[in-house]
């Protein structure tokens, strides 16, 4: 996870405010601001608004993608994906991140 957060680090603004599923172990060994969003749990009205994201993770599973593109379809657009990150360990998974503004 700690590749992962360094790879982003170079790769989005410093203090950059990231929302998304797997936003808080991401941004672990950074200087962003993170917010966790699942749908009926934590922050899901109006997420990139309410918490002023400029980018969102979003774990690359048909859930989550239609999720994020239901609420955000402008944003959730190959011009606005920035990078694609493989986190290993116990739980695999291949996340995105898209920037909300460009």
């Amino acid at each position: 996870m700690q590749a992962a957060s360094q790879y982003l680090a170079q790769r989005l603004p410093a203090h950059s405010i990231v929302i998304g599923e797997m936003a808080p172990a991401l941004c672990l060994n950074t200087l962003f601001a993170a917010a966790p969003v699942q749908p009926g749990l934590s922050n899901d009205d109006n997420p990139v608004a309410r918490l002023h994201a400029t980018a969102i993770v979003v774990t690359r599973t048909p859930f989550w993608i239609n999720w994020w593109k239901a609420r955000y379809p402008k944003i959730m657009q190959p011009s606005h994906r920035v990078a694609t990150l493989a986190i290993g360990g116990r739980w695999h998974r291949v996340v995105d991140i898209y920037k909300v503004q460009e």
